[in-house]
């Protein structure tokens, strides 16, 4: 049976509303579960699921402790000031542009987890 990568997205402009939360539950609990889990975080202005994992890696890293943690890519927010210097940045390599088909081949099981939050501006 061909294994199918699934993905879930939690997004919603409005900050607060528990995406970060909600995604980090979510990946633990499909860790739990016996799936390998990929998370994605695309808040390039605050980075709050990032930061959960970090918090976590430390924690396990601190006390040799072993906690299900899935692999984790953050999308870093661009420099540039205009569309233009956006699409060139792009053009020479130095953004992500398959993040998802990068996590799938890193996790090679069903299951990712991304998280979304495009409020307050942020420049892609």
């Amino acid at each position: 049976m061909k294994k199918t990568a699934h993905i879930i997205v939690f997004g919603n402009e409005k900050g607060g509303s528990g995406k970060s939360t909600t995604a980090m539950h979510t990946a633990i609990a499909l860790l739990r579960l016996g799936y390998r889990v990929g998370t994605l975080d695309l808040d390039a202005r605050q980075g709050t699921l990032t930061r959960y994992l970090k918090k976590r890696f430390d924690y396990i890293t601190r006390n040799r402790d072993h906690l299900p943690s899935p692999a984790h890519m953050a999308i870093e927010r661009s420099n540039c000031e205009s569309v233009g210097d956006q699409q060139a940045e792009q053009d020479r390599g130095k953004h992500l542009q398959h993040p998802f088909g990068a996590l799938v081949r890193q996790t090679r099981r069903p299951a990712a987890v991304e998280q979304d939050d495009r409020s307050g501006g942020q420049r892609f």
